[in-house]
């Protein structure tokens, strides 16, 4: 276990992202993980808690923003 972290550690971490990002592409993975991340948005947004939830992070927003601007 040691050899493999420090196997890892030794290893630059974007050519090792770009490489898993390219196989992930080449089979087709990141098209059904984005689809799978919609599906599971969209069945949370049918919950009418997650609803209140997010109408609160934007209310909550909006006043921040508008505080903000002030008297423009």
């Amino acid at each position: 276990m040691r050899s493999l972290r420090a196997l890892l550690a030794a290893q630059p971490i974007a050519p090792t992202l770009a490489t898993g990002l390219r196989i992930a592409r080449d089979n087709g993975w990141d098209t059904r993980l984005v689809q799978g991340l919609v599906l599971a948005l969209a069945d949370a947004l049918e919950r009418p808690e997650v609803r209140a939830t997010v109408a609160e992070v934007i209310d909550d927003l909006l006043a921040r923003y508008r505080a903000r601007m002030g008297v423009y």
